[in-house]
Parts: C-alpha cells; sequence; structure tokens
C-alpha cells in the first residue's frame, strides 16, 4: 500500500492584503499598512512633544502600534483636566501709576490710560502741536468719560469703538481738551471754534455750511452720528450734477449696447 504524504502546510502571509478585518469590522491586528512605521514614528514623536510640555499622563509602551490599529482608549484620558491654577500669574505694574498693565510700549509697561496718553503726545509732536504733559492730560479726563459735546461715552483702546476712543483735541484758541474722535473730526471742517457753538442735534452741511438738524439730513449707519455729510437738497443737487456730467458717457453706454455685434 503506497504511503500517503500530506500536502505542505502554507505559510502565512507576511504581508496580508489590507481588505482582511476582523468580526467587528476592524483591520486585523496582523494588517501591516504600508506607512504603518512612519505613522508609528509620527505619533510617538507627537506625544513624547508633549509629555516633555506637560500635557500627556505616562505613555504606555504600546500605545502607538495600539492606536494606529484603532484598539487603545488611551487617546480619550490622554490630556489632563484643564483647572485654574491656585496662584494666578499677575500682571506686570504699570511704570507711570502702579496700576495692572497691559501693553507693552518699548521698554515700558503701560496700563490702556497711559497707553493712550503716550500715543496722543506722541500724535501732537508729530504734527508741530503743543505736546502737553501727562498731569495736564489726566486733569483733562471729563467725568464719567462722557464726551463733551455729543455726550457718548468714550473708551480708551480703539478696538472698544473707533468713533468713540478718546482723543486730543488742539482748539484754535489754545485750549486742549479730551473728545471722542467723531467731534475732533467734525471740529476741524468748522472755522474756528464755531463747533462748540452747535447745539444738541444740529449739524452743518458741507456744501451750503448751514446748520440745520439732524433730520434734514439722510440716515448712513456708516457715520459716526449716522447722517451723511451733506442736507437733503443739497443731496439732490449734487446728484442731479452727477448724472449730467455723466450723461454723455451714458449715452455712449446705450448706444453701444443697442448695436448688434457681428
Amino acid at each position: 500500500m503506497p504511503v500517503q504524504i500530506p500536502p505542505p502546510t502554507p505559510k502565512p502571509d507576511e504581508n496580508p492584503p489590507s481588505s482582511i478585518r476582523g468580526k467587528d469590522g476592524r483591520p486585523s491586528p496582523l494588517v501591516r499598512h504600508p506607512m504603518w512605521s512612519h505613522i508609528l514614528g509620527i505619533r510617538r514623536r507627537d506625544e513624547l512633544r508633549r509629555r516633555r510640555r506637560g500635557h500627556l499622563q505616562s505613555v504606555p509602551e504600546d500605545h502607538g502600534r495600539s492606536q494606529a490599529l484603532g484598539t487603545s482608549p488611551f487617546h480619550l484620558k490622554s490630556h489632563k483636566p484643564m483647572t485654574a491654577p491656585e496662584n494666578p500669574p499677575a500682571f506686570p505694574k504699570c511704570s507711570r501709576c502702579g496700576n495692572e498693565s497691559h501693553i507693552k510700549q518699548g521698554n515700558s509697561r503701560l496700563c490702556v490710560v497711559h497707553y493712550r496718553f503716550a500715543t496722543m503726545r506722541s500724535n501732537a509732536r508729530r504734527h508741530g502741536k503743543l505736546v502737553p504733559t501727562t498731569q495736564e492730560l489726566e486733569g483733562m479726563i471729563p467725568d464719567r468719560m462722557i464726551c463733551p459735546t455729543c455726550s457718548r461715552t468714550m473708551n480708551w483702546l480703539q478696538k472698544e469703538g473707533a468713533s468713540t476712543v478718546v482723543s486730543l483735541q488742539h482748539d484754535r484758541s489754545g485750549r486742549m481738551r479730551l473728545l471722542c474722535l467723531a467731534c475732533n473730526t467734525r471740529h476741524a471742517q468748522h472755522s474756528g471754534d464755531s463747533f462748540y457753538d452747535l447745539g444738541h442735534g444740529m449739524k452743518v452741511c458741507r456744501r451750503c455750511k448751514e446748520a440745520k438738524p439732524l433730520s434734514a439730513f439722510s440716515q448712513d449707519r456708516h457715520k459716526p452720528i449716522g447722517r451723511v455729510s451733506y442736507c437733503k437738497p443739497c443731496a439732490s443737487i449734487r446728484h442731479k450734477e452727477w448724472r449730467s456730467k455723466h450723461a454723455i458717457a451714458d449715452a455712449l453706454l446705450a448706444a453701444r449696447k443697442e448695436t448688434p455685434t457681428a
């Protein structure tokens, strides 16, 4: 009777195809991704960097491999909970008044008030105007930070409101005062110091130079006081002048549109 030789046992494939998956639908642990070693090295490097910075707890040795295979729950609790420090770091002191400073200018730490004062003095020096001292500026601060002309609340930083930021006004009479930036700009459009003679709710038209109530101006939410620079009659005249000036161009454009193209 001939001896039957059993068939040779097939060797397991060292690199099985990526289509092999387990019962739960995840890739089998035997599957090797073509970039498996590269991904493992990058993740291990990132974990070590975060652990040096104190953002991670102790990392197990097989964390990189198990996370790459999707079987490690360590990434769910890798970061420490965010808790408030027992002794929060205090802000540096302002070099002028000793209060908390939030802005650094040069080698000095300044609070928002003295930072704005330094900006005012720098702008006055740049434009060749009288430069007040810090003590003089402190004495000009209005009560409750209310603008004396428009009665709006002023702020120290431009990011809190560009039109209501505190600005230094040099009157043509030689007096200095603190106004909001919108009133400072409107003062420059008037002759002399006639801007202060306007009553509350009045505005001067840029074309006819007459003081009229705000109801005589169209609304514009992009303006500081919500009104345009020209009164309604002057705005109508300007619109007619613009139309007559561009009438020839409009006629040529209309004729070009009516001409059939080849």
